[in-house]
């Protein structure tokens, strides 16, 4: 331990520190100070992970990397170049799930000039994105400025309306 780090680890071909708990976390991390990280990972090679979360739970139930939150941010990812927050899911698993049993926000994001929320399906069985309301008074979806349907097989053109095929 140093005067700045009250536990540090280094290693060069394994983990440097690593806990696990029957019934807590295994490594646990809090901060008092703003813009400073309860628990702090970095990893300047490329194709690296600050840090790395895994679990194989299976109905959603474990978490690789949670975060919780009151009022600010449960987990924050923030990049120059790369990805801020990266879920990847293999099986039936999600990749990054968000949820907010309150008035708050599952995920939320904000851009200046870029896509807040971008999504990409790559397989003819694929959704780019899918809105699920299963109250009868809530919404699915709610745009709040201007809509934009770009190509498809929908042949968009001036004065087009957007119409349901009843599925």
């Amino acid at each position: 331990a140093s005067a700045n780090n009250a536990i540090s680890g280094e290693s060069i071909n394994g983990i440097a520190i690593t806990g696990s708990s029957e019934t807590k976390s295994g490594v646990a991390g809090s901060a008092f100070v703003t813009q400073v990280g309860g628990v702090t990972g970095s990893n300047p090679a490329l194709g690296g992970y600050g840090v790395h979360g895994y679990t194989s739970a299976a109905n959603y139930s474990g978490a690789g990397v949670l975060g919780q939150a009151l009022n600010g941010a449960g987990v924050k990812g923030e990049t120059a170049t790369g990805h801020g927050v990266l879920g990847i899911a293999s099986g039936a698993g999600v990749g990054v799930n968000g949820q907010a049993p309150g008035n708050g926000y599952g995920v939320y994001a904000l851009t200046g000039s870029g896509h807040a929320l971008y999504a990409t399906a790559t397989e003819s069985t694929g959704i780019a994105g899918r809105f699920s309301q299963t109250s009868t008074d809530g919404k699915a979806l709610i745009v709040d400025g201007n809509l934009q349907i770009k190509s498809g097989n929908t042949s968009p053109g001036a004065g087009k309306v957007l119409t349901s095929d009843a599925d």
